[in-house]
C-alpha cells in the first residue's frame, strides 16, 4: 500500500471512529434525559408544586422555608414507585436543631415518608410520619446534630425501590431501612426547627 492510499486508510478509520463515538455519546445524553421525570432549579415559579403546609418561597433562585413545626411542600406530578430524588440543601447557622429532608410516598391521608439530613438529630435518618406523630426507621452518623453544620450546601439523595430506601450525603451512603406502609404517593421537600434553602431538585427513575 502507498503513503497516499495509507493516509486515506487512517483518515478514514479516524472518521469512523469518531462517529462512532458521536453516536455513543448522543445515546448516553438520550438515556440520561429519558430517565429524568421532574427537575427545577427554583428560577421561575412554583407552578408545579402544592404547599402543604407553611411558608415556602422563592429567594435568590433557591427555594426557603421557614419552619417551627414540621411544613411540607409536594411536586404536583406522579412519580411512580421507583425513582432517586436529588438536591441541595442549605440550613442557616442560627437553627438550634438543623434538619432538611425530603419528603415521599405521600398520600391523600397525608401520611409519607421523610429522610434527610439532621433526622432525629443524626448526620440523616428515615422516618415515617402517621397520623399526625413522626418515627424513625433507620438512621447513620453521629447524633446530637454533631454531623450538620450550618450555612454549608449539602448534597442530599434518596433511593426509593420497592420497599427499600437509603440516604446517601454528599455521595455518601448514611442509611437504609425497609418498609411497606406506604407503597405509593408523591414526593416533595420537608423541613422543621430550621429555616432551609433547597436548590436543584431532581427525580429521576430507576
Amino acid at each position: 500500500m502507498n503513503d497516499s492510499k495509507a493516509d486515506k486508510y487512517r483518515i478514514a478509520r479516524a472518521v469512523i471512529a469518531l462517529v462512532a463515538v458521536g453516536i455513543l455519546i448522543s445515546a448516553a445524553i438520550m438515556w440520561r434525559n429519558s430517565t429524568i421525570i421532574f427537575q427545577d432549579d427554583f428560577s421561575a415559579d412554583l407552578s408545579n408544586w402544592q404547599v402543604v403546609n407553611g411558608v415556602w418561597a422563592l429567594e435568590m433562585q433557591t427555594l426557603r422555608c421557614d419552619s417551627t413545626a414540621r411544613m411540607v411542600v409536594l411536586y404536583n406530578g406522579d412519580v411512580g414507585s421507583n425513582y432517586e430524588i436529588t438536591c441541595h440543601a442549605l440550613i442557616l447557622g442560627s437553627a438550634s436543631k438543623p434538619e432538611a429532608q425530603i419528603a415521599f410516598r405521600y398520600g391523600s391521608d397525608g401520611n409519607y415518608y421523610f429522610a434527610g439530613l439532621g433526622a432525629y438529630g443524626y448526620k440523616a435518618a428515615i422516618g415515617i410520619f402517621e397520623s399526625g406523630a413522626a418515627s424513625m426507621l433507620s438512621s447513620g452518623g453521629n447524633g446530637n446534630y454533631s454531623d450538620i453544620n450550618g450555612n454549608v450546601w449539602y448534597t442530599l439523595k434518596v433511593r426509593v425501590k420497592g420497599s427499600s430506601f437509603s440516604v446517601y450525603v454528599n455521595g455518601e451512603f448514611v442509611c437504609s431501612t425497609d418498609d411497606t406502609t406506604h407503597e405509593v404517593g408523591r414526593v416533595g421537600l420537608t423541613a422543621i426547627y430550621s429555616t432551609v434553602y433547597y436548590d436543584d431538585f431532581q427525580v429521576r427513575r430507576i
